[in-house]
């Protein structure tokens, strides 16, 4: 694989991250989605990865070259940016976090040095979970999840995706509420229609007002676009409209991140009588697919997936790989502004011309980007073109059944055996897996990588009775 050129600014890596993955996902309707949360989560795990497993996230993360300095810390230094001018802006929030649900009887396999670096950099913390109780856990993961997106993302763990076979769950939750800087008036919102094509046009709630924006148009991508402040002047929302009905397919096309900054540097401060659709839009994605035809395979391969700068290996690489890679993500868009909210799994198991007032009338399916206006990150990117479906789901399938999985066992010498494990074989197979780990780690523990500093039961991490989440206080 070619090595990737270096001195490329982070958040140029970030916007061209984002526009890659957007281009990629095959979108029949409306869809959402947070680059912001999927680059976060690929650059927690390329921090436990190694060899071609580690270069093939990079290449998907910094294809246009790697940025100057630590990309751990260049996230650091972002995340704490935004969650300042968060706390500054009254009427704002948003928030940020990141969490690991392992399984408690293998948490001492995770290397300190991974936790501390995820902890400093990432702020993650570690969950102690007991997988086999799934019911349990995956109500409390989901809970965590739920109360983190301010209550916008329920059950994202569907019933039957966790086992005794799950290693570890890394999860990226993003949520962001935000009030327009100029609110529109509810008493001005009509029944108005929304064309999906130049045939079929349907009856919809459209939101007018008439203030300043910047707003303009753009040649080179057909459009018209304006952009909308929210109270901070901090983040933005841009809606990016076709001149044409149907002609979003091929603006997506020439989107990149070079023709969305010259766009938005073209934008002038203007009136501008503004008509824009009341939406709401869920999507759920199959990042697992996407990777793989950006060039992202080897960390869902067992046996090729190597990991060693995250666990402690007990034999050769691929005993740990990917198993499933999703992202949820929700966006309302009402008079008063906008709330956002999105959350990203990875599941690892064991190998197993310039008018007085300027028009714009989103009356036909654009493109919409939340972004942070300093730095250019892109926390919330999609498109609205259908308002009849609020819904998108592009996962065929959610679970694997445990007579189609392989657990890789450990035996008591040392050496390895793969083995197919079906019916009732299951739980004997675990329980001699467990027995052999533990008796390993009672050799292998250090106690200067066993700190429970930067571990937290599930207890502590989990119970919400006890814990007030970033989005209730």
């Amino acid at each position: 694989m070619a090595s990737v050129p270096a001195n490329i600014s982070f958040n140029v890596c970030l916007s061209d991250f984002s526009f890659s993955i957007y281009n990629d996902l095959h979108k029949p309707d409306n869809v959402c989605l947070s680059p912001f949360s999927i680059a976060a989560s690929l650059m927690l795990l390329m921090m436990g990865t190694s060899g071609l497993s580690r270069n093939q996230l990079k290449s998907v993360l910094f294809k246009k070259g790697l940025p100057t300095g630590d990309i751990d810390h260049h996230y650091k230094v972002l995340h704490d940016d935004l969650l300042r001018k968060a706390r500054d802006t009254p009427g704002m929030q948003l928030s940020i976090a990141n969490q690991f649900f392992v399984a408690k009887w293998q948490v001492k396999r995770l290397k300190y040095k991974f936790r501390r670096s995820a902890r400093r950099n990432y702020g993650c913390q570690v969950a102690l979970m007991d997988f086999g109780d799934e019911p349990y856990t995956r109500n409390k993961i989901n809970r965590w999840i739920e109360r983190r997106t301010g209550r916008k993302i329920k059950e994202f763990i569907p019933d039957g995706m966790l086992d005794q076979l799950t290693f570890m769950i890394l999860t990226n939750v993003v949520y962001f509420k935000g009030q327009w800087k100029s609110q529109f008036d509810p008493k001005k919102t009509t029944k108005r229609n929304f064309w999906m094509n130049e045939n079929k046009k349907v009856m919809t709630n459209m939101m007018w007002q008439k203030s300043t924006f910047k707003a303009g148009v753009d040649m080179d991508l057909n459009c018209k676009a304006v952009e909308l402040p929210y109270k901070g002047d901090n983040i933005s929302m841009v809606i990016i409209l076709p001149n044409e009905k149907e002609g979003l397919p091929e603006m997506e096309k020439k989107l990149s991140p070079l023709t969305f900054y010259n766009l938005v540097k073209r934008l002038k401060s203007r009136p501008t009588e503004l008509v824009l659709p009341k939406f709401k839009i869920k999507a759920k994605i199959d990042l697992k697919a996407i990777l793989k035809g950006l060039g992202v395979t080897e960390i869902f391969e067992a046996l090729k997936a190597d990991f060693s700068h995250m666990v402690r290996s007990r034999d050769q690489k691929g005993d740990l790989y990917v198993s499933d890679a999703f992202h949820e993500s929700v966006i309302e868009v009402n008079e008063e502004g906008s709330v956002a909210a999105a959350v990203t799994s990875f599941f690892m198991l064991f190998r197993s011309a310039r008018p007085s007032t300027f028009n714009f009338v989103a009356d036909h399916p654009f493109l919409f980007v939340i972004r942070d206006i300093s730095s250019g990150t892109i926390l919330f990117l999609g498109r609205y073109s259908n308002p009849e479906i609020t819904t998108m789901n592009n996962i065929k399938k959610v679970s694997t059944t445990l007579s189609e999985r392989t657990l890789r066992l450990v035996s008591a010498n040392g050496n390895n055996t793969t083995k197919s494990v079906e019916g009732t074989e299951i739980k004997t197979a675990l329980e001699k897996n467990k027995q052999i780990l533990s008796k390993n780690e009672q050799v292998e523990c250090c106690c200067c990588e066993c700190s429970s500093s930067d571990i937290d039961n599930s207890a502590q991490t989990i119970n919400e009775e006890k814990t007030e989440s970033p989005v209730d206080q």
